[in-house]
């Protein structure tokens, strides 16, 4: 059924991100619609939870190499009107779709090539 399908195809791509992480690699992950890219983080999040792994791979804030980074977008993020975009900051990824406003699609630009 489509959301056992769902829930693999989510688990997978949590593994190469776990992975690529874990190797010091910066991710992408890109997702067939707008609704999508919000599910699909959301259910990376959980699973990097449930791992007991989102401060160990994802969240960078109280590491001395990636602080830096991630204190000068907080204030910008902070700002931003975008739930989506603040609250999965705080949990070390970023997103970014077509409905998003055009400045905090920047935003994440900047965070992600920082």
């Amino acid at each position: 059924n489509r959301f056992r399908r769902e829930k693999m195809m989510n688990q997978v791509c949590y593994d190469i991100v776990s992975d690529s992480l874990k190797r010091g690699y910066q991710v992408m992950v890109f997702v067939h619609s707008r609704k999508g890219t919000g599910e699909t983080i959301e259910e990376l999040t959980e699973i990097a939870r449930k791992k007991i792994e989102l401060e160990k791979c994802f969240i960078t804030q109280g590491s001395e190499e990636n602080g830096v980074a991630y204190s000068r977008y907080a204030d910008k993020v902070e700002k931003s009107r975008n739930r989506e975009l603040v609250k999965h900051f705080k949990n070390g990824m970023g997103i970014h779709h077509a409905g998003m406003l055009r400045g905090d699609r920047k935003l994440t630009e900047q965070m992600f090539n920082d």
